[in-house]
């Protein structure tokens, strides 16, 4: 897909051919001005399009029936001043340009006209191209591009694998976990959505039911030769403290044994497994 602008027309020329002035200028405006054109291209000249483009200059027959050679077109400038200088430097005698008049990009220098390229790549050459990685890297590579595509990031929902990988990245580094997200190098959540996470796998006496079905997951998906592995239970020392829970509107802290220790209710806990 192509698409031309006028360059700015700052750099010296000689007389007869200013940067922003087409090549049918006969002379120079007193002040030079930067114009931004808006190019179109002329659509086919087989009569399937309904309204085709054509120059208005006289004598030229680009985008008539019998030129076939594609051009790009360019409207008038909205400044008046360069308007007029268009009205004056175009000989018609029945009508002034209009938004509407179109110019080829034969009555310009090539130097005259910016072109720029925008490549589209199909969704299967994209997923051929993403296929060498390793699916964390896919994973983080299909993040950015949908990161990249939202008008909001904050409202950007995230694959369930990606935000395990951030919470393990967070978990093992927060201060890397903020560079990484302050610097942009990957599409990373916030920490108030992770933190939103965490507070959502209950914490209570007794073996851990989405630990063990998250495990029994991964292992469905693995090769037989890969469920081998070990569960290691270690104990942490915790911090005497009791902190209101807003989510159950209960104390957290204490000891629980789930009623299988009565004593030991009301006691401030001190370590956990």
């Amino acid at each position: 897909m192509c698409s031309a602008s006028a360059r700015n027309g700052s750099q010296n020329r000689s007389l007869g051919a200013p940067a922003t002035h087409p090549r049918w200028f006969g002379q120079r405006f007193d002040s030079v001005h930067v114009i931004f054109f808006v190019c179109a291209r002329a659509p086919p000249v087989d009569g399937s399009a309904s309204a085709m483009l054509t120059c208005c200059v006289p004598g030229c027959t680009s985008g008539y029936r019998g030129n076939k050679t594609p051009r790009h077109f360019f409207s008038p400038p909205s400044h008046p001043g360069l308007r007029a200088a268009w009205d004056h430097a175009i000989p018609r005698l029945d009508h002034s340009l209009s938004s509407k008049s179109r110019v080829c990009d034969v009555r310009f220098y090539p130097d005259d006209i910016a072109k720029t390229y925008t490549h589209f790549i199909k969704d299967d050459s994209l997923r051929e191209a993403i296929d060498v990685l390793s699916p964390i890297q896919q994973e983080s590579f299909r993040s950015s591009l949908k990161q990249a595509k939202v008008k909001d990031p904050q409202g950007m929902r995230y694959s369930t694998t990606w935000l395990m990988n951030c919470l393990l990245l967070r978990i093992a580094s927060p201060k890397a976990y903020k560079l990484i997200r302050a610097m942009n190098l990957l599409a990373l959540p916030t920490c108030s959505r992770l933190n939103q996470l965490i507070a959502g796998v209950p914490c209570q006496y007794g073996f851990n039911k989405v630990a063990l079905e998250t495990i029994k997951t991964y292992f469905q998906n693995n090769p037989e030769k890969w469920n081998h592995g070990t569960i290691l239970i270690d104990e942490i020392k915790l911090c005497q403290s009791v902190e209101f829970n807003p989510s159950t509107y209960k104390f957290d802290g204490f000891v629980a044994f789930a009623g299988t220790a009565p004593g030991e209710n009301g006691k401030l806990a001190d370590h956990a497994l």
